[in-house]
């Protein structure tokens, strides 16, 4: 069942997301994928919001999982830190440079840049990301600090 839908800024594809956690992107004249369907949340995707620029597609589902995705390829650039606090909605700044979530009980705002997302995760870590990590996340790349600041 879907659940809720966006358009992208030229109105030639449909992005909708169901009740059982799948994104399905298609063209708005023949409705054939454009990109494979992807699994993005463990229940319903609750809101699909395109930025004002058309370059950024945010998602989020019932565990609260905001994914921020490029339209020009229709793959995610990551998850910011939003301590998951549950379902909620989405809207981009007036200015185009923040995501507002509307959770629950509270609204967040973040930046949609994922460099600014990698700041705040270090903030929250306090720490680099371990050797282990680093082969999870980087496979087949060199151990490098992605927090600078931190020791």
């Amino acid at each position: 069942v879907v659940q809720a839908v966006s358009w992208s800024s030229d109105s030639s594809v449909i992005v909708a997301g169901t009740s059982a956690g799948w994104l399905h992107v298609v063209s708005a004249e023949t409705l054939e994928p454009v990109a494979p369907r992807r699994l993005i949340t463990g229940g319903w995707v609750t809101d699909l919001e395109t930025s004002p620029d058309g370059r950024f597609l945010a998602s989020t589902g019932v565990d609260g999982d905001v994914t921020l995705w490029d339209t020009r390829t229709w793959t995610p650039y990551g998850q910011p830190v939003t301590d998951g606090r549950g379902w909620g909605w989405l809207t981009y700044t007036p200015d185009g440079t923040g995501l507002r979530i509307f959770f629950e009980r509270e609204a967040v705002t973040v930046s949609i840049q994922p460099g600014d997302w990698v700041a705040a995760a270090c903030s929250a870590a306090g720490r680099n990301v371990t050797p282990e990590e680093s082969a999870v996340l980087l496979p087949d790349q060199p151990v490098r600090p992605t927090c600078p600041d931190q020791a």
